[in-house]
């Protein structure tokens, strides 16, 4: 979990290559150790290709969100609806009318910021209004489903 924006930043500096961020490179076996790609081109790739998330899923984090939203290179902020229903105080009650006021709110302001908000969906339920919401990044594991609904 991300809750202010020294931690987003520290984020991208860690996942990032430079020049956009500090991650260490000593020649990377995902880039076949400079044999296939030189190092140069496969930083500007991975740096390219790396999707960065970040979880918002404290009262803290909500309370700073126009400030994470501002983070640049963090390509979706997450919502996650177990944490932040326990930041605040309806411990597991994902479904709790505050709760999900919260959650409405805080994608709401995501996108108006023009950034990607996401989520996790443990049911057909929770997808379905994962999609309503227009939430544009969402975590759906679909064989749990389908062994429930098999029984």
């Amino acid at each position: 979990m991300v809750n202010n924006q020294a931690e987003a930043k520290a984020v991208v500096e860690a996942v990032k290559y430079r020049p956009q961020g500090k991650r260490g490179l000593a020649g990377v076996r995902a880039a076949d150790y400079g044999l296939t790609m030189p190092l140069k081109e496969y930083t500007v790739k991975a740096n390219q290709e790396t999707l960065i998330s970040i979880q918002i899923e404290t009262l803290e984090a909500v309370d700073n969100l126009d400030n994470l939203l501002s983070v640049n290179g963090v390509d979706v902020f997450f919502i996650g609806p177990v944490d932040l229903s326990n930041s605040m105080g309806y411990t597991g009650q994902v479904s709790h009318p505050k709760v999900q006021a919260m959650i409405e709110k805080v994608v709401q302001r995501i996108r108006a910021a023009g950034r990607v908000a996401g989520t996790v969906a443990y049911t057909h339920e929770a997808l379905a209004k994962a999609k309503e919401r227009k939430f544009q990044y969402i975590v759906h594991n679909v064989a749990p489903m389908l062994t429930k609904s098999a029984r």
